[in-house]
């Protein structure tokens, strides 16, 4: 089930700075949210040498603003005040210095050692590993905060407590390159779980997500049923 919330702040009339419908990286996050054997040691490093190639120019490629409707998504969206935060994919921080202040404890975590080079230490303590095998124990996060980042479908839901909520947050909405739509997220972590599966084949809703936009752009907040 997906409640729509009106946006609070309208969209930008200016176009985004690049249409990522086209880009590389829109076939791998699809291919990472429903082909899990996709993503392989190989692309693994790939993605790393792009984003650590990246990251010299990525603060001014990438405006801290963009990730400001962040603290929309926590509030309208109903993510509980303290708790566990695992940020896959924190890049440099756009994100941290807005669920810092939400949660108790933040974990920032990247593929790429250079972009978390680039994050403040303060925002939080820093991890380099790959999000689709992450060193944690199961059910160890109350938030999964997932900004311009892949969806890698079992690892969140191992990871992920029972009571836990997912934000996924594109910052320049369906024109981000890492992009997918509630429908589609919802429909990545049915086909990654087995009892979720036996769930949805019954009919029974499984997911529940509280969808927005934040000028250009969008985010979702889910949470299992």
């Amino acid at each position: 089930m997906i409640t729509e919330l009106p946006p609070v702040v309208p969209s930008s009339s200016e176009s985004p700075y690049i249409d990522g419908a086209a880009h590389p990286m829109r076939a791998v996050t699809t291919e990472a949210a429903f082909q899990e054997t996709s993503w392989t040691t190989q692309r693994a490093k790939h993605v790393a040498d792009f984003f650590g190639e990246m990251a010299p120019v990525w603060n001014q490629r990438i405006s801290p603003e963009e990730l400001d409707g962040i603290l929309d998504a926590l509030e309208r969206g109903g993510v509980p005040k303290g708790g566990r935060c695992l940020e896959i994919g924190a890049g440099t921080g756009h994100a941290t210095r807005h669920l810092r202040h939400w949660c108790e404890s933040v974990i920032a975590i990247d593929i790429s050692e250079e972009m978390l080079r680039r994050l403040d230490p303060a925002f939080a303590p820093r991890v380099l590993a790959d999000g689709s095998r992450l060193p944690f124990p199961d059910a160890i996060a109350d938030v999964i905060a997932l900004a311009n980042m892949f969806l890698f479908p079992a690892e969140v839901i191992r990871l992920l407590a029972p009571n836990g909520r997912i934000i996924w947050y594109n910052g320049i909405g369906e024109h981000t390159p890492i992009h997918l739509s509630t429908e589609e997220i919802i429909q990545a972590l049915d086909q990654h779980s087995p009892k979720i599966a036996t769930l949805a084949s019954s009919k029974t809703p499984t997911w529940q997500a509280i969808a927005s936009r934040w000028s250009q752009a969008t985010w979702c907040v889910l949470r299992r049923t």
